[in-house]
């Protein structure tokens, strides 16, 4: 028996997949801008949830101030002269420490400027890691009264920004503002300008 065999070709091409240095550079390139953009953007927001984590307390001390305040006709001079009166009302204390507010006190910022609240922030974390608020950073609230509605406005101080090239903090421009700030506190740089 004869059998005619013939070879079928097959019309299927082996193909090599990868890519070339070119498409890898343009992926790496691509990266690479999105870090540049997105890694500044994602600092700011992660300190923009700190100060609004410690803004909270701020927020319980402006109650106790107002309640001070309908029980006295005046604002309290101190946290002692507030804690007493809160707690013969049975109010408790807003006075506390968290992971980013050294602290929270009732007090002065300069001989004739009002009693308000006044927030320090703290300065490193617990692994010793700093801040980019910088050592010295203070957001104070004065209330205003008129007509029997109590308002109030916000002032900062001592923000400081870190520089990279010199390896440490730095002052902030005459009309810089840190962008974490801005939302909570805008426009007031210092406890001089903090009026109505």
């Amino acid at each position: 028996m004869i059998h005619n065999s013939t070879k079928i070709r097959s019309s299927h091409r082996s193909f090599q997949g990868g890519v070339t240095l070119i498409e890898l550079l343009i992926v790496v390139a691509i990266l690479g801008l999105i870090a540049y953009i997105g890694i500044p953007i994602y600092k700011d927001y992660v300190d923009r949830a700190k100060v609004t984590e410690a803004l909270s307390l701020v927020e319980s001390a402006k109650k106790a101030m107002v309640e001070y305040h309908g029980l006295n006709g005046s604002f309290p001079e101190s946290d002692d002269e507030l804690n007493e009166v809160l707690s013969l009302a049975g109010i408790e204390s807003p006075f506390s420490q968290t992971a980013y507010v050294k602290r929270i006190q009732i007090k002065k910022i300069r001989r004739f400027i009002p009693t308000g609240i006044r927030l320090t922030l703290r300065e490193r974390d617990d692994s010793g890691n700093q801040y980019r608020w910088g050592p010295k950073a203070i957001l104070f609230w004065k209330p205003h009264t008129q007509g029997g509605t109590i308002t109030w406005t916000c002032c900062w101080n001592g923000f400081r920004k870190w520089d990279d090239s010199q390896g440490r903090f730095v002052d902030l421009g005459a009309n810089e503002t840190p962008s974490y700030i801005e939302k909570f506190c805008p426009k007031k740089k210092s406890d001089g300008q903090c009026s109505p």
